[in-house]
């Protein structure tokens, strides 16, 4: 049994050293990290790993989370007799989506209706991080924009015709223009994190092209949007092929299995 950390209780870092020894980077991740924590390090459960790193700098990914919130996550799961046989972050999971196929540096998105999920990849993980924006938060924007109700703003964004969200404004009724900037603004945030955490390694792991995934990967036009906002190639994952070709599915994978694939992998 594989679970998600609650993304709400987990950080992730993202530090560079300047010297390679496992114990000097140990203690150094302690004192970079204590004015960073929400609470004091001992009431934090802490990990990390090393990522691409270049002559005597050492680049390091860490994660931290909450101990009571872990704690009481598989409390809760043994008491219905489950037993956790380990604890994942979503996001650092989607690097085990990304098959020897895509070649250099690459992004991963999970976008989902309540939260979304990046990863950055070349060679191995760079970096992780979990976005408190998805669909939801689309469909209330577009329910304020338009006075309609959540409910039925959910259901005019899955029903957008192909090719809206790269309409024009002035080609458009007013509607569907209030529609459409609706739309916009709430996908912003996503846009400006995702080129945010773009910037964080270094210019040659910086990624030529974003993978998408999650139950909006479906999403009327998403990928041309996300290509023209993002300024780089962006393609829908491919799940099944994440498998191996030793193991053949009855029908494709849908998108919304994305993360739970990723979990199931690493």
């Amino acid at each position: 049994l594989v679970i998600n950390a609650e993304a709400s209780s987990v950080s992730t870092h993202y530090l560079s050293f300047p010297f390679k020894d496992p114990r000097k980077i140990e203690s150094a991740i302690d004192f970079e990290l204590e004015n960073q924590a929400p609470y004091h390090l001992d009431d934090m459960s802490m990990t990390w790993l090393p990522v691409r790193s270049t002559g005597v700098q050492s680049n390091i990914l860490s994660a931290m989370a909450v101990k009571i919130d872990l704690q009481e996550q598989i409390a809760e799961l043994k008491d219905v007799q489950c037993e956790p046989h380990a604890v994942v972050m979503p996001a650092a999971s989607l690097a085990d989506l990304v098959h020897e196929h895509y070649q250099g540096p690459v992004a991963v998105l999970s976008f989902d209706e309540e939260e979304s999920h990046l990863s950055l990849c070349h060679e191995g993980l760079l970096f992780a991080r979990t976005l408190r924006i998805g669909g939801d938060y689309i469909d209330r924007i577009i329910a304020e924009h338009c006075s309609l109700s959540v409910d039925e703003a959910q259901t005019l964004r899955r029903k957008l015709p192909t090719g809206f969200l790269s309409s024009k404004a002035d080609s458009l009724s007013k509607d569907e223009a209030d529609l459409l900037e609706a739309i916009h603004e709430g996908m912003r945030p996503l846009v400006q994190s995702i080129m945010m955490t773009c910037t964080m390694p270094a210019a040659q792991d910086a990624p030529t092209r974003l993978l998408l995934t999650g139950r909006l990967a479906g999403f009327t036009g998403v990928c041309s949007y996300l290509e023209a906002k993002l300024g780089l190639p962006v393609e829908r994952l491919n799940l099944d092929s994440c498998l191996g070709e030793n193991v053949e599915c009855a029908e494709n994978i849908d998108h919304g299995f994305g993360v739970a694939l990723a979990m199931g992998l690493s």
